[in-house]
């Protein structure tokens, strides 16, 4: 049992170790092109988070609000830097390098089934489709406001629910 248990922690610090090489690469090496900003960061960031809320109750398997007892509160830190990181990778870097060739709509697509797949090799098909809709999102998100502070107020609002319903329903992700 904790070899299982070490194995796995070995897998997801391995996963995150290749998640910000691939992030820095992507970043040092890919061309990026600034969109032009259409809102303010300050108005960004609660049609972020709004987006992030509206996609978990859309998702959810369960029709009720999640308890944000003391384990989201204590994630917020990890899931709020997380969320930056990822969407500095995938929507800063992956969606704009891929946009002057690929079209917004392209990119978007590519970008979206990328982030999905980058969230782990032993996914269910469900798992996978769940994560393709949210790449797709915080892309919408980013290129309709502009800011990359939306797309990472999406993120963060999401996962913070999904931690507070595994927390408060219990097992897996909602």
């Amino acid at each position: 049992m904790r070899r299982i248990a070490v194995r796995r922690a070995v897998q997801a610090a391995a996963g995150e170790v290749a998640l910000v090489l691939v992030g820095l690469l992507v970043l040092l090496l890919a061309p990026v092109h600034p969109r032009p900003a259409r809102i303010s960061s300050a108005a960004a960031l609660p049609a972020g988070a709004g987006a992030g809320i509206l996609l978990f109750a859309l998702l959810a398997r369960e029709r009720r609000i999640p308890r944000l007892g003391p384990r989201a509160v204590a994630a917020l830190p990890l899931l709020l830097t997380r969320a930056a990181f990822e969407e500095c990778v995938w929507r800063w870097g992956v969606l704009l390098a891929l946009s002057p060739p690929l079209g917004p709509g392209g990119a978007t697509a590519v970008s979206s089934v990328s982030f999905a797949a980058a969230h782990g090799v032993e996914q269910t098909a469900r798992q996978l489709a769940v994560r393709t809709v949210l790449g797709g999102t915080f892309a919408i998100v980013f290129l309709a406001t502009g800011r990359l502070a939306g797309a990472i107020a999406a993120h963060a609002a999401y996962n913070t629910l999904v931690v507070g319903a595994i927390a408060s329903w219990g097992g897996e992700r909602p």
